[in-house]
């Protein structure tokens, strides 16, 4: 895998024959509770619109639109989120509340009720690493008050509803995630 410099990482994910992306996730190690580092993961598996994505060191993740909808081998893992289906379309942003239910574990947590709101912050510029693209911002608020937690994520997209960049926050335990893809799947 390609788990050394940036510039050797760069150059790896230009010349591999599928999509890979830049995360900054939460790992954890024995001395820790966690702490940020980066990794560049390959994607394993594309199954409709669910991608999973493994790392090196064995972490998961799966996307479905850009969003975080599962994790293993973090801390604190997203075992399942359950929502509705959403497109990164104009009726998405009109004061509407979206609620899902999401799983952790461990510890185990089943069944929190998170609520969504979206914004669109309109186009701008965003450096990623093979050049700067115009993209939607999306802003999603999210809320759980049976916790009090909360957070803002950001997701940014293209005109065909490709998310190439998103900073997620997927639990209440763990820092926020950010994901950029620098390849894009096929």
């Amino acid at each position: 895998m390609w788990f050394v410099h940036t510039i050797i990482c760069i150059y790896n994910i230009s010349i591999v024959p599928f999509c890979a992306y830049d995360g900054k996730l939460p790992i954890k190690f024995e001395d820790l509770k966690s702490c940020d580092i980066f990794i560049d993961d390959i994607i394993e598996t594309i199954n409709e619109e669910d991608y999973v994505w493994v790392s090196a060191d064995g972490v998961y993740l799966v996307t479905n639109n850009g969003k975080i909808i599962q994790s293993y081998g973090l801390i604190n893992n997203l075992k399942e989120k359950l929502s509705p289906s959403l497109n990164w379309d104009e009726n998405l942003y009109e004061n509407k509340e979206f609620i899902s239910y999401n799983s952790f574990d461990p510890p185990a947590l089943n069944n929190l009720k998170v609520i969504s709101k979206y914004t669109n912050k309109g186009k701008v510029n965003i450096e990623l690493t093979f050049g700067t693209k115009n993209l939607n911002l999306i802003e999603e608020k999210i809320s759980s008050n049976e916790i009090g937690w909360s957070g803002t994520n950001s997701y940014w997209v293209d005109e065909n509803n490709f998310v190439w960049k998103s900073i997620q926050n997927i639990s209440p335990k763990l820092p926020e995630i950010s994901l950029e893809v620098t390849k894009k799947p096929r």
